[in-house]
């Protein structure tokens, strides 16, 4: 038996032309009585060629039902399948993953289930801008016609983009901000989507979360790392990262998060074994190795992956002079205790196993393992601050309008400069006058000038091990499935080598006399999760009913060296959270233009003790074979870090991080509020796509998200916390001071604060995002995106205003660009070779707090037989680039009423740089 071949739309994204799935006209198969079957073909659109050893999965919702690879004709096949929804999805080395739109595959049928779809042949970098899953029709018009806005990513063209890291990607994306961004390439980095913030972006392992959950009022509190850190983001062991925005990324899992979801999507087994072997060079010390295989032996399906990844970045090892952490003491002692070995060593490592058993026809049941490891030397990646010729002859000016300015000589005496009418109004001690002489203001500029790390040999360390099991069963027309989980999350913090020996402190030796251990410091913070999920799917014709019941539980402990007072190794007691969500979802796709999505969690969490309904409905309208229309709205509740509610006080115990505040007050700690709730927030998307011949396409989106009960921090000045500063610290928090703020030589207590959450107001988040292809050719075409994103907040109070000068109510947050844009251009012949150019534009108050800035990305590829020679060039003309934070020449932020500052000296901006032209040559061989 035959069945006419249904054509389904989607976008078409590729350095080839794009990929087509058709249906062959092949007889009907006898049909087990446990299941149908659903086969189809791969074919390059342009040349109607069979692509073969394309990864061709089967979903059944988001839930992986199985796996296998196209052969030498581009065929494939899933036997016996149960009656329900699916949707197949298709990646090839070299192609964007695809998504076809949901069938039906009922009981008791007896006829092949044969469904096409297209899929678009993956460019360099044009995959990094897709917003949603994409399906195809035979010309190759993309439109978007899935109930939930997200992106894709496919790792290995972010392996051939030579991106280090998923998180250096995430960046390119309409709507998704980065924080924390510096000119290192190994330093710490936080996904924003859509300007919400950090901490209400959840970051997911194959649909599950990860790392610390909770929102929070910045990426670490009370010493606890509150959101995940895209420095230890590898790319090796994923097949895609997906992007889901808004209220639509409560998922499987009804994970807490009003931004949005980073998906971590690990490889699966695939039916025909298959391995492949990478190996690359670049410069700056880089070099990759990568060995992966997939494969079903029986009935047991693998995939194996070990993948570790080098390069000593913007540093390679140097001895380098601090001056400008000198300040007025320029002797020759002062600067040899400010000379130490700088680099910026950096080290990815990946693993993944996981097997998957087939034990019958209606029943598998799937283990992975998952391991991510990061390392990194901070002293050239993130302590690479660098005080400016320009800040320093500033401040000297500022400083000689004040007064005199004066030192400690050597005799214990203080010497002072007179400022009227003197040339030379700088004191200064240097080796030569060690009582004290005074410069000019020049000479002083030039003399303290210069870099200005943490200290010698602080290191970080990230890891990640999620331990996944998984249980689907088909029990007539219930598809029955049991998740659980195990995730540790683990950040290593170390700069105890900075902090000296015991015996130099007066303090230590006097309670351990001659003991000669480090004292700098060091924390390690545990976020250890255990989840589990139940859910049972009713599946018809057209309608798909699912119920379940989801529970989390998440304990964060510490392990500290204590530097206030004991100099003892410390765990404080730890904090934990339980989650636990009901939820009930429909899926209704008539036969019409028209199909239906609800999902409803009912959600309690123990940190407030509160109980959150968040329901989400979406509506698709195919109006055309050439036009879709989508609208869709829900709810979305993000409970507060646990950490947020402990009441306890909890000190900086490594000053040198500390970038002082010069003209205000000084943050030294946090405290936590046992009254904190909440955040909750309510979106709204509009999307409409059209399609014109061949791939050219066209789609914008609009969206509204309002926050309520937005989380703070509010400054308590010292003087009136009530809390008692040990004595070694509060030395220490002085010496980072005065070694910073010429015009602060004698802090105070005056001068510090402690930061404490709270909910304060509510924000407004709003957009357009248009995106789309010019197919010039069959070998070249663009892509092209445009995104405005408004970011601003309402009614935050002058208790907070009057701490956070540039909070300033219904105005653009810091930190989130208005407009973002890209052009790519891709060329592509018919005989393995393929060339492409992206360029990005990033526009003012961006993470790198610099004037707006291009960059531009390429590749060149060809491949001969199983062999493809890749070269990666990131940031090709070399554009904005800068190995060091210039410290307060950064952009102006605006200022609420209370800010007094007139420029970026005062503001104390640091403009960071995309790191220097990166060359990466890979080789990837498949057996």
């Amino acid at each position: 038996m035959r069945m006419k071949c249904r054509r389904i739309a989607a976008r078409i994204v590729s350095p080839l032309v794009a990929c087509a799935f058709f249906l062959s006209a092949l007889p009907s198969y006898a049909q087990s009585t446990t299941g149908s079957r659903i086969d189809g073909t791969v074919v390059a659109q342009a040349t109607g060629l069979p692509v073969s050893g394309a990864n061709v999965t089967l979903f059944h919702g988001e839930r992986a039902m199985g796996v296998t690879r196209t052969d030498a004709q581009g065929r494939y096949a899933f036997l016996n399948e149960p009656s329900g929804s699916y949707t197949v999805g298709i990646a090839a080395q070299g192609f964007q993953p695809t998504r076809t739109d949901t069938f039906f595959v009922v009981a008791g049928q007896s006829s092949t289930a044969l469904y096409t779809a297209l899929i678009r042949a993956a460019s360099a970098s044009s995959n990094l801008r897709e917003i949603g899953r994409v399906t195809a029709s035979a010309r190759g018009q993309g439109l978007q016609t899935t109930t939930v806005i997200h992106s894709d990513l496919d790792a290995p063209l972010l392996q051939s983009e030579n991106y280090v890291r998923v998180g250096d990607a995430l960046n390119t994306l309409p709507g998704v901000n980065v924080v924390g961004q510096s000119s290192a390439l190994g330093d710490d980095l936080y996904a924003d989507i859509r300007g919400v913030g950090a901490n209400e972006t959840q970051t997911l392992i194959d649909g599950h979360p990860i790392g610390p959950i909770g929102a929070a009022p910045g990426t670490f509190f009370n010493g606890v790392p509150s959101t995940f850190d895209y420095q230890d983001s590898p790319t090796y062991a994923l097949r895609n990262v997906q992007v889901t925005y808004g209220s639509g990324a409560l998922g499987l899992y009804g994970t807490d998060s009003i931004g949005g979801t980073v998906d971590f999507q690990t490889l699966d087994p695939t039916r025909v074994p298959v391995s492949t072997f990478t190996q690359g060079v670049g410069n700056y010390g880089k070099s990759i190795s990568d060995v992966q295989a997939t494969g079903t032996i029986g009935k047991l399906g693998y995939a194996l992956v070990h993948a570790v990844q080098g390069t000593y970045g913007n540093f390679a090892p140097q001895t380098t002079t601090q001056s400008g952490l000198l300040g007025n003491n320029l002797t020759a002692s002062n600067i040899a205790a400010n000379t130490y070995l700088v680099t910026a060593n950096y080290l990815l490592r990946n693993d993944l196993l996981k097997l998957k058993y087939q034990l019958s026809g209606a029943t598998s049941f799937q283990l992975t393992g998952y391991s991510g490891v990061s390392w990194d030397d901070k002293s050239g990646n993130g302590d690479n601050d660098f005080v400016t010729y320009d800040l320093q002859l500033y401040n000297a000016q500022q400083a000689a309008a004040g007064g005199p300015t004066s030192v400690t000589g050597a005799n214990g005496q203080t010497f002072s400069c007179p400022n009227k009418g003197n040339r030379n109004p700088i004191a200064v001690v240097t080796s030569q006058f060690p009582n004290g002489t005074c410069f000019s203001v020049a000479q002083y500029a030039s003399s303290a000038s210069g870099p200005a790390g943490g200290g010698p040999s602080p290191w970080q360390a990230i890891r990640n091990q999620d331990y996944h099991g998984r249980l689907l069963t088909q029990w007539g027309k219930n598809l029955i499935s049991g998740d659980v989980f195990f995730d540790n999350y683990a950040v290593d913090y170390n700069r105890n080598v900075a902090g000296g020996p015991c015996s130099a402190n007066s303090q230590c030796n006097k309670l351990y006399p001659g003991a000669n251990f480090l004292i700098g410091g060091f924390d390690t913070g545990f976020t250890r999760s255990a989840g589990y999920l139940v859910s049972d799917d009713l599946q018809t014709n057209t309608n798909d009913l699912g119920f379940g019941f989801f529970s989390e539980h998440q304990n964060l402990t510490q392990t500290v060296f204590n530097t206030t007072n004991t100099f003892k190794i410390a765990s404080p007691p730890g904090l934990g959270v339980t989650v636990d969500n009901y939820f009930v979802r429909d899926v209704y796709t008539p036969p019409s233009q028209f199909s239906y999505f609800f999902n409803g969690w009912l959600k309690r969490s123990t940190v407030t003790d509160q109980t959150r309904f968040d329901p989400r409905l979406s509506i698709v309208f195919k109006p055309t074979a050439h036009d879709v229309i989508r609208l869709t709205g829900g709810t979305s509740t993000e409970a507060p870090a646990p950490a947020l509610k402990l009441a306890e006080t909890v000190f900086n115990t490594t000053p040198q991080n500390i970038n002082p505040n010069c003209n205000g007050l000084t943050e030294i700690g946090t405290s936590g509020n046992p009254n904190i709730t909440s955040e909750t927030g309510g979106d709204v998307e509009l999307a409409y796509g059209h399609s014109f011949r061949d791939d050219s396409t066209v789609q914008v989106d609009f969206y509204n998200t309002n926050l309520a009960n937005e989380i703070f921090n509010s400054e308590i000045p010292a003087t009136t916390a009530g809390f008692t500063i040990p004595p070694s610290l509060l030395a220490q928090y002085y010496a980072r001071i005065k070694s910073l703020c010429p015009n602060l030589q004698n802090p105070t207590p005056a001068n510090l604060s402690f930061a404490a959450p709270a909910n304060a107001a509510s924000a407004r988040f709003r957009g357009v995002e248009l995106r789309g292809r010019y197919r010039v050719n069959p070998r070249i075409f663009l892509d092209y995106t445009y995104d405005v994103q408004s970011a601003f907040r309402l009614g935050v109070p002058d208790s907070i205003l009057k701490s956070n000068f540039q909070i300033v109510n219904g105005t653009q947050i810091a930190g989130i660009p208005l407009q973002k844009a890209s052009l790519g251009l891709d060329y592509a012949d018919r005989h393995g070779f393929e060339a492409r150019m992206d360029g990005f534009y990033i526009a003012t108050n961006n993470a790198l707090n610099r004037p707006a800035y291009y960059f531009a990305n390429a590749t060149i590829s060809k491949t001969f037989g199983r062999t493809t020679v890749n070269l990666g060039i990131f940031n090709v003309f070399n554009s904005a680039s800068d190995i060091y934070g210039r410290q307060f020449i950064g952009t102006f932020a605006p200022e609420n009423q209370f800010g007094t500052d007139t420029n970026a000296f005062q503001q104390g901006s640091e403009r960071f740089g995309l790191p220097p032209t990166q060359l990466l040559l890979t080789v990837r061989h498949q057996v």
